[in-house]
């Protein structure tokens, strides 16, 4: 046999040439072996993976987080819109226990709500239907004040249930139980 590339004579065992290493049997080539074609049990399980992932980011997008309701909340008290923070961003359990009175008075006493520069979440904790939150309140002047929030998920929205300051532990506009 010679080798098709340079012509050099090559025993028939041979599957590259001796002299220029050129391929001498094209049906052994890597390029031209038949892929196995893809069984069906293994694209069905590719595809159900894509769809739960598809699924979970969706709804993790379209979810509010717990941290949003705290912000936005604290947003709007900085805008002085008070009616709106209390009833967009409270649950029914936090408005029957506490009057829109009270929680316009509850921000009048602690400014640091309507003066929040800025807020920094330290950590979190999520059970099926409750959250609690705790969030580093940064007021225009002053030092940092930590807060709890207790918040509920209704109808796919988290609503704030309860807010804690660390002021010696005092608890500020939670409900009361029983």
């Amino acid at each position: 046999m010679h080798c098709k590339n340079c012509g050099t004579a090559v025993e028939q065992h041979h599957n590259y040439c001796t002299n220029c290493g050129n391929l001498l049997n094209e049906s052994e080539s890597p390029c031209n072996t038949k892929k196995q074609p893809t069984t069906r049990w293994f694209k069905i399980v590719l595809s159900l993976i894509f769809t739960g992932l598809a699924f979970t980011v969706i709804s993790v997008l379209l979810s509010n987080d717990i941290t949003d309701v705290v912000a936005e909340q604290l947003e709007a008290i900085k805008e002085k819109k008070i009616t709106e923070a209390y009833y967009n961003y409270t649950s029914k359990d936090f408005q029957d226990t506490t009057s829109l009175e009270h929680f316009q008075e509850f921000i009048h006493n602690y400014p640091i709500f309507s003066n929040a520069k800025s807020v920094r979440f330290i950590d979190r904790n999520v059970v099926h239907d409750t959250a609690s939150l705790q969030a580093l309140i940064q007021p225009e002047e002053g030092n940092e004040v930590l807060v709890h929030y207790g918040l509920i998920k209704k109808n796919d929205h988290w609503k704030i249930v309860s807010i804690k300051m660390e002021d010696n532990a005092k608890n500020l506009l939670k409900p009361k139980s029983g």
